[in-house]
């Protein structure tokens, strides 16, 4: 039943393990940052896509969703331009790092804010 399209507050902060990275789409006007939070608010409730490699009209998951609005307001960051992947999002000349952590075997968590 949660399997849903819905919005979540970020906790990036409180990952124990593995690593996290945060992106930015480059070069966007304010009515193109409107659009894809406009259009995906209209998506709130949808389910969820676990077949990841067939596109549906009205299923998505995680990086497709993201991939899809951008896609309308005329970015592409879908680096492969099949099944979109983090990795897609990552090399895509359309993006650039603005955070990224990750917890060494120590358990120590290393974060990096990154600037323009």
């Amino acid at each position: 039943d949660e399997n849903i399209v819905q919005i979540n507050n970020n906790n990036f902060g409180f990952v124990t393990g593995g690593e996290v990275v945060g992106l930015r789409v480059k070069d966007t006007t304010p009515e193109q940052r409107d659009l894809v939070v406009t259009e995906g608010e209209k998506l709130l409730g949808l389910e969820y896509n676990f077949l990841f490699v067939v596109s549906h009209p009205s299923r998505y998951y995680c990086s497709d969703l993201i991939s899809r609005l951008w896609s309308q307001a005329g970015v592409n960051i879908n680096y492969d331009h099949w099944v979109t992947t983090g990795n897609d999002m990552i090399v895509s000349p359309e993006t650039y790092l603005i955070y990224y952590s990750y917890v060494d075997s120590s358990g120590v968590k290393h974060i990096y804010y990154l600037v323009e």
